[in-house]
C-alpha cells in the first residue's frame, strides 16, 4: 500500500501537489479551529458557573476579565506570533492562579469549592494550551516562511529543468504553460 500512494504522488502534478499541501494545512488549522471553538464554549459554560459565585466576587470578576483578556491575547498571538504577546499571556495565566487559589483558601462551602475546583481544571487546560498554541504559531510561521517558499521554489527549478531537457517544441509550450500557471499559485 505505500507502493501504491508513493506511485500515487508520483504521477500526480506538481500542481496538485501544491494544492494537497495547501489542503493539508487548511485541514489542520480547520482542526485547531474548531478545537479552539470547543474550548471557547467550555470556557463559556465555566464563566456561567464563576458568575454564579457571590463569595469573592470580586476576585472571580477579576479572574473573568483576565480570562477574557489571555483570550483577546490569544487571538492576537494566533495572527502576529509576538514573543511578548506569548509572555503576557503567559503572566495572566499565572496570576490567574494565584487568584483561584486564593478563592479556594477563602471558600468555606463545599459545593462552592466544587465549582473553584472545576475553574482551576479549566485553568489548568489553559495552560496546556497556551504551550501548546506556542508550538503551531511556530510551525505556522515556518511552514507559511520557510517550507512552502521551498516547495515553490523547488517547483520552479524542476520545472525549469524540465524545460532544458525538452526537444519538442509542442512540449517546451506545454512546460512553459506549467511554468506560468505555477507563477499565478
Amino acid at each position: 500500500t505505500l507502493k501504491k500512494i508513493g506511485s500515487f504522488f508520483n504521477n500526480i502534478s506538481i500542481t496538485s501537489k501544491i494544492f494537497l499541501g495547501f489542503a493539508l494545512v487548511f485541514l489542520i488549522f480547520s482542526a485547531l479551529s474548531f478545537t479552539s471553538l470547543q474550548n471557547l464554549k467550555v470556557e463559556k459554560k465555566n464563566l456561567e458557573v464563576v458568575s454564579n459565585l457571590t463569595e469573592n466576587s470580586a476576585k472571580i470578576l477579576d479572574i473573568n476579565r483576565e480570562i477574557s483578556e489571555i483570550q483577546r491575547l490569544v487571538n492576537v498571538y494566533s495572527v502576529t506570533g509576538g514573543s511578548s504577546i506569548i509572555l503576557k499571556i503567559k503572566e495572566s495565566y499565572e496570576s490567574l492562579n494565584v487568584k483561584i487559589n486564593e478563592v479556594e483558601s477563602k471558600t468555606r462551602s463545599e459545593k462552592k469549592k466544587g465549582l473553584v475546583n472545576s475553574l482551576k481544571n479549566v485553568l489548568d487546560s489553559y495552560g496546556e494550551n497556551i504551550d501548546a498554541l506556542e508550538n503551531r504559531v511556530i510551525y505556522r510561521h515556518k511552514l507559511i516562511n520557510e517550507k512552502l517558499p521551498n516547495v515553490f521554489a523547488e517547483g520552479v527549478n524542476l520545472l525549469e529543468d524540465k524545460l532544458k531537457r525538452t526537444k519538442s517544441k509542442n512540449e517546451i509550450i506545454q512546460v512553459q504553460d506549467v511554468i506560468k500557471k505555477w507563477y499565478r499559485i
